[in-house]
């Protein structure tokens, strides 16, 4: 059974981080966009009420992957230092 590497989820973590900050910059902007096309009222009839319904519910999963992004970078920062801790302890890593 191959066992894993503290520095590779180290690196793991580090990158989720680096990755996370820039999605999350993004995901505002877009959250921005989205909610002033949504509200925007000179945009009318059935087609403009169809896509502003539709992007409506783009929020909801934009939230869902900005919660999902810091839940797991939050995870992985408590599970490396007890990791490191056993590893040493071992002398595996």
């Amino acid at each position: 059974m191959p066992r894993i590497d503290y520095q590779e989820l180290k690196g793991l973590s580090d990158e989720l981080a680096s990755l996370r900050q820039s999605i999350v910059s993004y995901l505002k902007e877009y959250n921005r966009a989205n909610d002033h096309f949504v509200e925007e009222n000179e945009l009318q009839g059935q087609a403009w009420s169809s896509a502003k319904s539709y992007h409506r519910n783009y929020k909801t999963i934009s939230d869902s992957i900005f919660n999902a992004l810091y839940d797991l970078d939050d995870t992985l920062k408590v599970y490396l230092p007890p990791l490191k801790a056993l590893w040493e302890k071992l002398k595996i890593g």
